[in-house]
């Protein structure tokens, strides 16, 4: 008896599984095709290299948005161990230095989240002036060196006041050497 009982739930479970098999194989293997097209833009930012000459030992680094929204700049100047890079005395005064980056501030503040300069489409910055010391490390004298000018951007988002401010979590970067 007791073995019956088994034998016709194995058997109702069987009959289950089997008549549940066909709607999930039809759920998995059903497609369909669409024609047409539509483009999707996402409106990302572009990082053109920046304009960036060198003379007397004076960088001067100029940035264009090229994207399609207005956004926030800073640049990062690398310089090999024992040169010295500083913001040089006649550099744009929109330009200020807060930890290692140079920002494009709207105000002579270290408040660099809600004081950023909007950079607006098909604009470019004011120059960034960078004054290059002489390396002081003795392998380095009479060498050759590079200092790499890392640029980045992110868009201007806006307070529910309606001012402007910048989250650098959400930057997009180029980078430069010459």
């Amino acid at each position: 008896m007791k073995y019956k009982k088994y034998l016709l739930v194995a058997t109702a479970a069987i009959l289950v599984a089997t008549a549940s098999i066909k709607p999930a194989m039809a759920y998995f293997t059903d497609s369909q095709t669409a024609t047409g097209a539509r483009t999707i833009k996402l409106g990302d930012s572009k990082l053109t290299p920046p304009e960036d000459t060198v003379s007397n030992m004076i960088k001067t680094v100029k940035i264009s948005n090229t994207g399609d929204y207005e956004v926030f700049v800073r640049v990062k100047a690398i310089a090999p161990e024992g040169v010295k890079v500083e913001l040089s005395d006649d550099s744009s005064s929109k330009w200020k230095l807060v930890g290692d980056y140079y920002y494009y501030l709207s105000s002579d503040t270290e408040d660099v989240e809600n004081n950023g300069q909007v950079l607006s489409v098909d604009e470019t910055t004011e120059p960034l002036k960078l004054k290059i010391e002489e390396p002081t490390a003795e392998k380095l004298k009479g060498q050759n060196f590079n200092v790499v000018i890392v640029q980045e951007a992110t868009k201007v988002l806006y307070h529910s006041n309606g001012k402007t401010f910048a989250d650098w979590k959400l930057k997009i970067n180029g980078e430069v050497a010459e």
